[in-house]
């Protein structure tokens, strides 16, 4: 399958989870084009010493990874 349809499949299948609401066309088709590119990443192995784990403070920890910070 080629991209447009493979957004356009997920955009679907976010519209049916939400009980398909109307007007929201352009916001599951973004959507559905983020989670392919966040799918489409290779898997990253661990840092070294880094631990396995960690519940919600390593997933918010990861979730703002690569996002720019201004130094303090």
């Amino acid at each position: 399958m080629d991209r447009t349809q493979d957004i356009r499949d997920r955009a679907y299948q976010i519209w049916i989870e939400e009980g398909q609401p109307t007007g929201r066309e352009r916001e599951h088709w973004e959507q559905a084009s983020r989670d392919l590119d966040v799918a489409g990443e290779p898997e990253r192995e661990p840092a070294t010493g880094a631990a396995v784990g960690g519940g919600e403070k390593a997933a918010a920890t990861l979730k703002g990874a690569g996002k720019s910070r201004k130094p303090a």
